[in-house]
């Protein structure tokens, strides 16, 4: 289980519309020192400092097939819910 504790944390969206993706930060709101004891790992943050946590890119449904092509892969299938815009897309080995 992952425990923060928002005194010390917030959570930043930020969009980068030119790479097409939304990116998930933490940002440290103190100077802290963070223990991950299972880890045997110890961390400190400065104040103000951000922790790049996730990524979600977001392409067009025309994008997939090209990007699956230069990675070898064709683009077999691909299914958008059309309530919400989501793509499931399936890629076979060329």
């Amino acid at each position: 289980m992952w425990r923060v504790q928002s005194s010390r944390l917030a959570h930043e969206i930020r969009c980068d519309a030119e790479r097409q993706r939304i990116e998930m930060h933490w940002r440290s709101l103190v100077n802290q020192r963070v223990r991950i004891r299972k880890a045997g790992v110890v961390v400190d943050f400065k104040a103000k400092e951000t922790t790049w946590t996730e990524s979600c890119h977001k392409f067009r449904p025309g994008q997939i097939g090209a990007m699956a092509r230069a990675g070898g892969f064709r683009l077999d299938q691909q299914w958008i819910d059309a309530e919400w815009g989501f793509a499931e897309n399936l890629l076979v080995a060329v």
